[in-house]
């Protein structure tokens, strides 16, 4: 398997990653995820911003195609979580810890499906065209973001304690 992926073929997945990370890790506090769960609202709010993210990170491209992505994966997004909501509410002996890495498994799941089989061999928009330093930069970020959320929700814990 040749996982030599062109600066084109991974900048897509990256852009979803991100947009993903943004909406579902950096814009939900406890308290927000605890309103989204009573209050559909607060939920409609999550779903949107999972497409504002998406939709943002994808407008240097202007394809119709990325932004039917975009919004297909938002419905999923949607589905996932209404379905990881219905079941804890079923379910209540489910471990919440098991059912929130399934939660994300499936959408990262879906996210790396939609770029395999419509995002692959999206062409580089002009904004990206440059340096491959630009991409490296991009998924330093991406890392970033989850290594900053991981210790936020560490210190959190902490502070209930």
């Amino acid at each position: 398997m040749n996982l030599n992926f062109l600066p084109s073929q991974i900048l897509s997945l990256y852009l979803l990653l991100l947009s993903h990370i943004c909406a579902d890790y950096l814009c939900q506090s406890k308290r927000f995820v605890y309103w989204k769960r009573k209050n559909n609202s607060y939920f409609l709010f999550h779903i949107f911003l999972v497409w504002f993210f998406a939709f943002l990170f994808f407008l240097p491209y202007r394809s119709g195609k990325a932004f039917a992505v975009v919004t297909i994966l938002a419905i999923s997004h949607l589905v996932i979580d209404k379905s990881k909501i219905w079941l804890k509410k079923r379910r209540p002996e489910i471990n919440q810890k098991m059912l929130n890495v399934v939660d994300q498994c499936l959408h990262f799941l879906l996210i790396f499906l939609a770029w395999r089989v419509f995002l692959f061999n999206f062409p580089l928009p002009p904004l990206f065209s440059g340096p491959r330093w630009i991409l490296n930069l991009l998924a330093a970020l991406i890392v970033s973001l989850i290594i900053y959320k991981a210790i936020a929700g560490l210190s959190e814990e902490e502070e209930r304690k």
